[in-house]
């Protein structure tokens, strides 16, 4: 992530506006709050499937990322967000990989924007706190 688009202060609104302005999804800020409510840390990494990468690989690497900005080792909570071409089982392995790194498996929530005959990266982009 480049550094002008860290999320600032006011990083509910800031953040709607990251994810719609990379196209994975409609969201704004007060669906924001409703997935994280009050925290006032967030944690964003971002990345793109290359290859032969697994995407568990590349979203626990996005997800290594958004912890290291907030400076924690476990999250509580992660978003992640795909976009692109993409198999289902992929998503849920991806998903399944975060549980599985954790002991105390943090709250996890998905979406996705399946963008069929595409030939470019799947792009993740996860949000961590």
């Amino acid at each position: 992530m480049k550094k002008e688009e860290q999320i600032p202060k006011d990083w509910k609104t800031e953040l709607s506006n990251l994810i719609n302005k990379f196209g994975l999804m409609n969201i704004d800020e007060h669906d924001i709050e409703a997935i994280f409510g009050e925290s006032e840390e967030i944690g964003v990494g971002m990345t793109e499937r290359r290859g032969e990468e697994s995407l568990e690989n590349a979203t626990l690497s996005a997800l290594t990322v958004a912890l290291g900005k907030i400076g924690r080792n476990v999250p509580l909570k992660v978003f992640v967000f795909f976009a692109g071409n993409m198999e289902l089982i992929e998503m849920s392995e991806a998903v399944g990989g975060i549980y599985g790194k954790f002991e105390n498996e943090p709250e996890v929530i998905f979406g996705y924007d399946f963008r069929e005959n595409v030939e470019s990266p799947v792009k993740i982009i996860v949000f961590a706190l």
